[in-house]
């Protein structure tokens, strides 16, 4: 990676977009980072408050050393470390891990979705994509209050999909609780790259964040390489394309909120190892 950037771009062009801020705003941007990685340790938190000996604390440990296994396997692959580290760590089942992950990461998606179709919203307003953001925007609650009828209907069916329903969370609150703390988490997370962007390259805001949610959708599909390494400055460039600027300028922001997202996950990775876990897993163990 090292050599190809070498070869591409240039580190001294790295160096020079980074010179832009100051040493306060770039401990400011990894403190934010690190921030939006608490609120989907919060996620965690409150799905499975009531099912295992949790704390916050545990919850930022598990979030910090997963989130820097997905981002440096290949192919989503560092997903198989969350329900590994959750049994490890809390006790808890690999069906119930593997049902909580999916819907933690649907919600990702939908969020992503919605900012995008907002973002398009934001270029193209039009009527017709009302009736589609209203439709999309209803999909959690329309899914919550389905539960019962798409389990009667698919019972003795499907086990995998019965174990993704039995996922969902139970109550209305909880889900709304979720789904605040997943905007909370994007929203900090896409604000600071759309910062970092305008930074390090002339774009307005609203190609700034269609290259964040580029990136980010690029890292949410199976699709990526190693260290997501190619596939995340691709899925930036698409939507920088547009603003019609130097290539090399754009591919050095794009490069270099990737390596922002590498950095953050190796200091998480090395904060990780201080953090507690309880002091029992062995308390409300729940088996496969």
């Amino acid at each position: 990676m090292v050599a190809v950037i070498h070869w591409w771009l240039g580190w001294p062009r790295l160096w020079q977009a980074w010179q832009t801020l100051s040493l306060f705003e770039v401990v400011l941007v990894l403190v934010m980072l690190l921030l939006s990685y608490h609120f989907r340790a919060l996620r965690i938190y409150y799905y499975f408050r009531h099912q295992g000996p949790l704390t916050r604390l545990g919850c930022d440990k598990l979030v910090l050393n997963h989130t820097a296994w997905n981002n440096f396997l290949p192919m989503r692959s560092g997903e198989l470390s969350y329900p590994l580290l959750v049994k490890r760590y809390f006790g808890i089942g690999y069906s119930r891990s593997l049902a909580s992950l999916l819907w933690l990461r649907l919600m990702d998606l939908h969020t992503l979705v919605m900012l995008g179709l907002g973002l398009v919203w934001a270029l193209w307003p039009h009527w017709a994509l009302v009736p589609l953001a209203l439709l999309t925007l209803s999909l959690p609650l329309l899914t919550f209050a389905l539960k019962r009828r798409l389990q009667r209907w698919n019972r003795q069916r499907s086990a995998r999909l019965d174990q993704a329903l039995a996922g969902l969370p139970h109550r209305l609150g909880l889900l709304i609780q979720l789904w605040g703390l997943t905007w909370l988490n994007w929203g900090v997370k896409l604000v600071l790259f759309i910062l970092v962007i305008q930074a390090m390259s002339d774009v307005p805001a609203t190609i700034a964040l269609a290259a964040a949610i580029g990136g980010e959708l690029s890292s949410v599909l199976p699709i990526h390489g190693i260290a997501g390494f190619g596939t995340y400055e691709a899925g930036m460039m698409l939507p920088l394309i547009w603003a019609e600027m130097d290539a090399k300028d754009l591919l050095a922001a794009a490069v270099n909120v990737h390596l922002l997202i590498l950095g953050a996950s190796v200091l998480g990775l090395m904060l990780a190892q201080w953090l507690p876990v309880p002091n029992s897993t062995t308390e409300k163990r729940h088996t496969l």
